[in-house]
């Protein structure tokens, strides 16, 4: 019997060092049946969400029937919708982070890329913007782009260096066309909102005019080079 009363007073000084250095387990130790409660819910949630909501990344091709004409089908459409429904707005584990995150998805079609007045050589995404926020603050000497807001809504205010105009983009389906020269401010995000950019060139610093006044001068001397080649 003395022996194990001192194996179980040595297991309870090692229980106590523990509860003493881990508040972890300390946590545990007063609260068992919430600890299973919760330890339940989340073991539940992660094989649901990384197992069902998880959609790889990469494009869905849509086939149309020959029968049912060239361009949107009605079952082409029902097909994304069903998938954007299951998929969209879903928690899934990042393994890289290394918790959950809400999946989004893109649905765009190529059926009126034809518009476009270049090829598409980069496409990113502007998200989580800050109320009061406003980025851009540049101009392109060469790349052209398209800035459609995906989803909720922003401002873009555009200036050519002789005036200025805002455009708000609001609608999912409406493209804004920014050509190169062109100062470009884009502010009002909704806290939605999702700005996709399609680029005509790859990220290249040196494209950049950063500089408002810098890119006034760049103005003007376009202006004069291009009057020099007119006469």
């Amino acid at each position: 019997y003395r022996m194990i009363f001192i194996m179980n007073f040595i297991i309870l000084i090692i229980f106590a060092g523990l509860l003493y250095f881990f508040p972890e387990l300390r946590i545990v130790a007063k609260n068992p049946l919430k600890t299973v409660y919760y330890g339940v819910i989340d073991t539940f949630n992660y094989i649901r969400h990384k197992d069902w909501n998880l959609l790889k990344s990469g494009d869905i091709i849509c086939y149309c029937s020959p029968e049912f004409g060239g361009g949107k089908t009605l079952s082409s459409v029902a097909y994304i919708r069903s998938i954007y429904l299951q998929y969209h707005d879903k928690p899934v584990y990042d393994p890289e982070r290394g918790k959950f995150v809400t999946q989004k998805l893109i649905v765009y079609s190529n059926v009126e890329f034809k518009d476009i007045p270049f090829r598409i050589k980069r496409v990113y995404y502007m998200y989580d913007t800050a109320q009061g926020v406003t980025r851009g603050y540049h101009a392109h000497r060469s790349l052209q782009q398209i800035l459609i807001c995906i989803h909720g809504s922003c401002k873009i205010r555009l200036d050519n260096g002789r005036e200025k105009k805002v455009v708000p983009l609001e609608k999912p389906y409406e493209g804004l066309y920014v050509s190169n020269v062109m100062w470009r401010e884009m502010f009002d995000f909704s806290p939605d909102a999702v700005l996709m950019v399609l680029a005509s060139e790859l990220y290249d610093e040196a494209d950049y005019i950063r500089d408002y006044d810098e890119f006034l001068e760049y103005v003007k001397n376009c202006g004069d080079t291009a009057a020099e080649e007119g006469v």
